[in-house]
C-alpha cells in the first residue's frame, strides 16, 4: 500500500467527526494476537498529542463499542 501512497502508521480508519475534546477518531484494527508495529506506535503518539482519541479493536463488538461511545461524547 506504500506504494499508492499510504503513510507507513497511519491507524486503519479515520473518524474525522470532532466530539468532545477531540478532533477525530483514530481506528487500528487488531487481531486478538496482533501488535503495533513501531511506525503505528508513532503515529498514535502524534494523533494522541494533536487532540485526537486513538483506540485499537480487536473485534466487531469493540468497534462498535468504541464509535457508539465516541459519537455521543
Amino acid at each position: 500500500m506504500k506504494s499508492e501512497g499510504v503513510t507507513a502508521g497511519v491507524a486503519d480508519m479515520l473518524l474525522l467527526t470532532p466530539r468532545g475534546k477531540y478532533g477525530a477518531l483514530c481506528i487500528e484494527f487488531k487481531t486478538d494476537e496482533g501488535e503495533q508495529s513501531e511506525s503505528q506506535k508513532i503515529w498514535q503518539r502524534a494523533a494522541e498529542e494533536n487532540g485526537n482519541k486513538y483506540v485499537i479493536v480487536r473485534s466487531l463488538e469493540e468497534f462498535i463499542k468504541a464509535v457508539t461511545e465516541y459519537l455521543s461524547l
